[in-house]
């Protein structure tokens, strides 16, 4: 590795990581509307970090998360593709 670069767990102790893998069924969603799904995490606190990945193609749809109380993680998808979406059941990690 070359001087001043970084590894891949360069940050690896600077958080607290509860890692999690959740199945949600997010609803079929139309251009410009969104769809939300709760997961619990224990440990979550609000102002945490959220770092989420799909277990499945999302066809085009965006995805974030927050902690929106303690314990819970809310995983949201938008649609913009200018057609309806149903992203059906997967896991979240």
């Amino acid at each position: 590795m070359a001087v001043g670069t970084k590894g891949p767990r360069q940050f690896q102790g600077l958080f607290d990581v509860i890692p999690f893998k959740a199945t949600v069924d997010f609803a079929s969603t139309v251009d410009g509307d969104e769809a939300a799904s709760d997961i619990t995490v224990a440990g979550a606190e609000v102002g945490d970090f959220v770092l989420i990945a799909p277990g499945a193609d999302i066809a085009d749809l965006g995805l974030t998360a927050q902690v929106t109380a303690a314990n819970v993680v809310t995983a949201q998808v938008w649609n913009n593709t200018g057609g309806t979406i149903d992203p059906g059941s997967q896991t979240l990690t």
